[in-house]
């Protein structure tokens, strides 16, 4: 992509990292999603749009517990934040640009976080073909991404929306799946801030064979037990202090990262 737009996020990194010490209700129905569908025994994940690498790590540490994920994000100020902040041994942290950059290896595991809807919709054949070439024969995509009915909304609010900010529709998916060999073995409208504001999707090149919810996953109908469990960390107090040593954790961190720039 262009300089202007991996300067874009090299500029909001810091700013989306403050954003993510306080909770972010977006990132938690990520999890949810990627914990639900990622298969316990998948060896290789690789994370493109990692950000701040809280999802990379998530997976490495609570997901598959043997996989080696490979993180990626085409701001290095993100990937810097990301090594020091979610560090784990069985994460790497890359700068690489998934358009323009080959991307080495192959993957059983490959996640779009908030990521498909900020490639200019020109560029999404190459895309498609370079994940085609990354993913193994049982591989699967996971994407989070606006709903059309939330990115038209943004739009006419006049804010909200990013340097590349595309609307991506349930056609757009579909080719998406058929370019990569794969079948659109998941779809859902979730309700985030707004109703059917976001879609959670998984592409599957085995779909037939290994359904998202098949007894090795954890099943999505467990997603709920998180409202009662937030209800428990607030009654407790707990969720203030988990929320409190996360933010300052992450204010020493960028701290570190001005003091190393100037």
């Amino acid at each position: 992509m262009s300089v202007d737009v991996k300067t874009y996020y090299d500029e909001r990194s810091r700013q989306w990292a403050r954003q993510f010490a306080s909770g972010n209700r977006r990132i938690d129905r990520q999890r949810a999603l990627v914990s639900a569908a990622i298969r316990r025994d998948a060896t290789t994940v690789l994370v493109i749009g990692c950000g701040i690498g809280d999802l990379a790590y998530h997976i490495a540490s609570r997901v598959a517990s043997t996989a080696h994920v490979l993180a990626t994000d085409i701001s290095s100020e993100a990937v810097d934040i990301a090594r020091r902040l979610h560090a784990h041994r069985r994460v790497t942290y890359r700068v690489l640009d998934a358009v323009t950059d080959e991307i080495e290896g192959e993957y059983d595991v490959i996640i779009l976080p908030d990521t498909y809807e900020h490639i200019p919709a020109p560029l999404r054949k190459t895309l498609h073909e370079r994940l085609a070439r990354a993913m193994s024969a049982r591989s699967m995509c996971i994407l989070t991404l606006p709903s059309p009915s939330h990115q038209r909304y943004l739009k006419e609010q006049g804010e909200g929306l990013q340097i590349v900010d595309e609307i991506v529709t349930l056609d757009d998916l579909q080719a998406f799946a058929q370019d990569v060999g794969g079948e659109l073995s998941y779809f859902n409208m979730i309700h985030v801030w707004r109703a059917n504001d976001y879609i959670h999707a998984v592409i599957e090149r085995a779909a037939a064979a290994a359904p998202l919810v098949s007894a090795d996953r954890t099943p999505l109908k467990r997603a709920p037990d998180s409202v009662w469990r937030r209800r428990l960390l607030r009654a407790t107090g707990i969720r203030f202090l988990t929320s409190t040593f996360r933010q300052w954790r992450i204010g020493r961190t960028l701290r570190a990262v001005v003091r190393e720039t100037r």
